[in-house]
């Protein structure tokens, strides 16, 4: 294919050789094997004469590594995906998820370190947290065998409508599509317009069912496995059929390499431990730190340039809070001075005795306090929304004569009173599942938080409008939240959904 010549197409591959013909419309190819490979001893091997000094740290949990306030701009979404009729296993299965992240955030990172760069993919993260974002969606009956099955429950929650996302869906069953994914190829050099980047009209979809190669021992196990990074790399845009070493399938053949399907014994990169679970043996094809002048990858996709990877080592972390005055032991006064700071510039959020955060600032003068013990935290928050996750605490006991029991007078800043909240209005659609609530406080200044049954409370707004509501009963709490002080008896409305 001639320079001048750019090549667009848009598929769904199954990861194995076959050529495909260049095309809009999406295909599939058939899966050939297994992405892994068991090793004798570590399966990791420095490269010789490489930088690579090892895998960057994870994050919390062993999340992979994190970048800004864990949501805007391009990013990939972990999805944990289980199958309609069967448990949602989110709350076990999200650490085997996270570890496998960070196994493909060190396969990228030492990629780009053995050419002498950084590179980890731009996952999206809890904000404030730096841990990896899992979310878990119901996928149909059938999803592992049938990657279209998994995109359309994605499109039917809007997830696939954000073009600055993609979409890595662990789905918690075997099937025939256990290592598949969606891709654009376009050879155009330009993240900003390129139909894998920047240029992309929805976000793209890969999935890993459980016989593709879970995984609970990371990138250091006995087993290599090369499907994850192979099938987010997709995702970026490999391999272009125009690419050197291209076989014409959306992979190559220069072994050993992540995306290549070559011939093993005439490997060009070794050994194998090392070689097979990182990107680009020549660094010619789709990844390259620094490409020649005038090379391949200098004039064409390299997928080192995309927007939902991160080209350094330091993660941009969140702040850390410290109270270097408060109140301690037990006091006689019902009021109290604290002053609070944060390592970076920025704003500060506070609570107390439980209540929700809100915004403050330093100094922060309380009164009114009730007899009895008091706790107050504070957690800064960075100009890139991150939150310190580990808020710093004060702990005091205030003890007035006279002065209200334990519990009673002013529990927020500034000895602000307690809100109240009421419903007005709920207007319930039962057959269509669908509800909207009109909700007020005798606070005017007074924000709201909404607890659906019994999920977590978060910040909402009156009219709140609820769709897509499963059949059965639910309950509805609000309550207002002024000045770091929350209703503690919430407002509830109860009602059913009658839909099929």
């Amino acid at each position: 294919m001639g320079s001048g010549t750019r090549l667009r197409v848009v598929i769904a591959l199954a990861c194995a050789a076959g050529a495909f013909a260049p095309s809009a419309q999406a295909v599939q190819i058939a899966e050939r094997g297994s992405m892994e490979q068991r090793v004798p001893g570590s399966a990791l091997i420095a490269e010789p004469g490489s930088s690579e000094a090892g895998p960057t740290a994870p994050g919390p949990g062993g999340s992979p590594f994190c970048e800004g306030d864990g949501t805007s701009g391009s990013r990939i979404q972990a999805v944990y995906g289980y199958i309609a009729g069967q448990p949602n296993n989110i709350a076990t299965e999200a650490a085997t998820i996270r570890t496998m992240a960070s196994a493909i955030d060190d396969a990228y990172d030492m990629s780009a370190g053995r050419q002498g760069g950084s590179a980890h993919p731009r996952w999206a993260t809890v904000p404030g947290t730096c841990e990896l974002s899992v979310l878990a969606v119901e996928l149909p009956v059938g999803a592992a065998d049938d990657l279209d099955k998994t995109v359309a429950a994605l499109a039917g929650l809007g997830l696939t409508a954000r073009t600055d996302r993609k979409y890595l869906v662990w789905v918690d069953a075997s099937g025939n599509e256990n290592l598949i994914s969606q891709a654009r190829f376009d050879d155009s050099p330009n993240p900003a317009t390129n139909l894998s980047d920047g240029g992309q009209s929805s976000a793209l979809v890969a999935q890993l069912a459980r016989n593709g190669g879970w995984d609970t021992d990371g990138i250091g196990g006995p087993t290599i496995r090369w499907g994850p990074q192979h099938e987010v790399s997709h995702l970026l845009g490999a391999v272009n059929a125009s690419a050197p070493h291209s076989d014409g399938s959306g992979h190559c053949t220069d072994e050993y390499d992540a995306m290549c399907n070559g011939d093993p014994n005439a490997a060009t990169c070794t050994p194998l431990a090392t070689a097979k679970i990182l990107l680009d043996c020549g660094a010619d094809d789709y990844f390259a730190v620094s490409p020649a002048p005038g090379s391949y990858l200098d004039t064409h996709w390299n997928t080192y340039d995309s927007s939902f990877l991160v080209r350094t080592d330091t993660p941009d972390l969140p702040p850390e809070t410290a109270i270097p005055s408060a109140p301690s032991g037990t006091v006689t006064t019902a009021q109290a001075t604290l002053q609070f700071s944060s390592n970076e510039a920025g704003g500060f959020e506070c609570s107390l005795d439980g209540a929700v955060f809100s915004a403050c600032s330093s100094p922060s003068s309380l009164s009114g306090l009730g007899n009895g013990v008091h706790t107050f935290r504070v957690r800064a928050k960075d100009p890139a929304g991150n939150l310190d996750p580990s808020p710093a605490e004060a702990t005091w006991t205030v003890a007035v004569a006279g002065g209200d029991p334990p519990g009673g007078g002013g529990g927020g800043g500034g000895g602000s009173e307690v809100p109240d909240t009421r419903i007005d209005r709920a207007k319930v659609k039962a057959k269509k599942g669908a509800a909207k609530f009109t909700f007020s406080s005798d606070a005017a200044e007074a924000g709201f938080e909404c607890r659906l049954d019994q999920k977590p409370f978060e910040p909402c707004t009156s009219p709140l409008k609820l769709k897509r509501l499963k059949r059965g009963k639910h309950v509805l709490s609000v309550r207002a939240v002024l000045a770091g002080v929350s209703d503690p008896t919430p407002a509830q409305s109860r009602f059913k959904i009658k839909r099929r």
